[in-house]
């Protein structure tokens, strides 16, 4: 979908067919569609793909690769399905969207700074394989909850500053434990 394409257009429901590879820059920022499903697999959801839309559901049937800095930033984005091949999370992708959860596939290997800061995220799922965590990536979300996979190799300064309703972080150990 090339850059700039449905900018502030209204639609309840649209679906996308299979050539589709990848959504351009601000693609659909300030676009009105409440549902969005993506049958082929996408390299990238560029910078403002979908920020400050009022999108609540979408579906990458197919994959997608790369999630762009600001992809869903502001958006009212709340359900968000992911399948295998994510890898990368950009800089402030969902900051300050209504996300209230997220199951991130195997396989992503970061998550970048500010990713989810100040957004409405209650709960994530971090899975095994994922390396970094950017810095501030949680901070000031309505994160609760959160267990760190074992191989977790860098996490950023902080990650879950003013995170208010964080009760409870799990780090994960190597033979399945926890600490």
């Amino acid at each position: 979908i090339a850059p700039f394409s449905f900018v502030s257009s209204s639609m309840p429901f649209l679906s996308l067919p299979n050539s589709i590879s990848e959504i351009g820059v601000c693609a659909f920022y300030a676009a009105a569609i409440s549902s969005l499903e993506i049958q082929g697999r996408i390299e990238c959801v560029w910078t403002q793909a979908f920020s400050t839309s009022s999108i609540i559901s979408l579906r990458f049937a197919g994959g997608v690769k790369e999630i762009a800095n600001l992809a869903f930033a502001n958006s009212n984005l709340q359900e968000i399905y992911l399948s295998e091949g994510l890898e990368i999370i950009g800089e402030s992708a969902f900051a300050g969207s209504s996300l209230q959860e997220i199951y991130l596939p195997e396989g992503i290997r970061l998550i970048g700074m500010r990713a989810f800061a100040d957004s409405s995220l209650q709960k994530i799922y971090l899975p095994e394989g994922l390396e970094i965590i950017g810095d501030y990536a949680f901070a000031g979300s309505d994160l609760r909850e959160v267990r760190i996979p074992a191989g977790m190799k860098v996490t950023g300064a902080g990650v879950f500053q003013n995170c208010r309703n964080l009760r409870k972080v799990v780090w994960t150990r190597g033979d399945g434990g926890v600490h």
